[in-house]
């Protein structure tokens, strides 16, 4: 009686765990049962597909060599590998394709995998931002403004959203000199 008292908890808890281990084996159970939800449906089984297709191969012999390795006039065999099918030599490939880095492609764009050398989207120049619009960068101001906080603002007074610098004074103009 004393083990039960001193050790009551892990007894509870071996109960409990055990308990948990039934229901989840009844619930697995009755989620696999294959009876039907509604009983009054009719239960259609499948048809096993009938074998239609067969698959055929046909293999080419090789060209027998002569006994004394002389060469056997053969034509030369047509190219037929098309775009972007594996190449050893510009010969392997269709006409109007060239060998590039062991793929038949289209020799004006050797990059292109379709060889269909679509045309690349010229990049349309972003113009040139005004005082207090957004920017990145310094480049990205009209002339004489800086990039500030992502505004384009006049270099001399940065904190100005209007881009003029309050007490600036004008530059005087030079007058010309009278004649000594």
């Amino acid at each position: 009686m004393k083990i039960i008292k001193k050790y009551w908890y892990f007894a509870t808890l071996a109960f409990i765990t055990i308990g948990m281990g039934v229901v989840a084996i009844i619930t697995s159970g009755k989620l696999n049962n294959a009876n039907p939800i509604a009983p009054t449906v009719p239960q259609v089984t499948p048809k096993a597909a009938n074998e239609s297709c067969s698959l055929t191969f046909n293999l080419a012999t090789p060209t027998p060599t002569p006994p004394n390795n002389t060469p056997i006039n053969t034509p030369t065999p047509t190219p037929h590998e098309t775009c972007n099918q594996s190449c050893s030599l510009n010969t392997d490939c269709v006409s109007g394709l060239v060998c590039s880095g062991s793929m038949c492609r289209n020799p004006n764009c050797t990059w292109d995998t379709g060889c269909s050398c679509a045309a690349t989207a010229t990049p349309t120049p972003t113009p040139l931002v005004t005082c207090n619009n957004y920017c990145s960068a310094d480049s990205n101001c009209v002339s004489g403004l800086v990039c500030s906080g992502n505004s384009c603002r006049n270099p001399n007074c940065t904190g100005q959203t209007n881009c003029s610098c309050p007490g600036a004074t004008a530059t005087p103009t030079p007058t010309p000199l009278a004649n000594l």
